[in-house]
């Protein structure tokens, strides 16, 4: 889940998040909470999650540089 940066929203909108699903079990597990009441969804333009996430493309691209530092320092990274 994810918070949905591309507008704003006013005083008495609650606000929403993005939900982005990648596995077959995943949507089972979705879907059964949304059965039970305990998630309320609805489908979304996909471009949404990258106009409301479009400054962690930045940063992911910067990461790189950063863990071969790591790395080459002997420091304990995942990629």
């Amino acid at each position: 889940m994810g918070d949905p940066w591309y507008r704003g929203i006013g005083g008495t909108d609650p606000g929403r998040s993005l939900i982005l699903i990648r596995t077959k079990r995943g949507r089972e597990i979705f879907h059964q909470a949304m059965e039970q009441g305990y998630v309320k969804a609805e489908p979304a333009d996909p471009n949404i999650i990258y106009r409301s996430q479009i400054n962690l493309l930045g940063k992911r691209q910067a990461i790189w540089g950063r863990l071969l530092a790591m790395r080459a320092l002997g420091i304990p990274s995942r990629s």
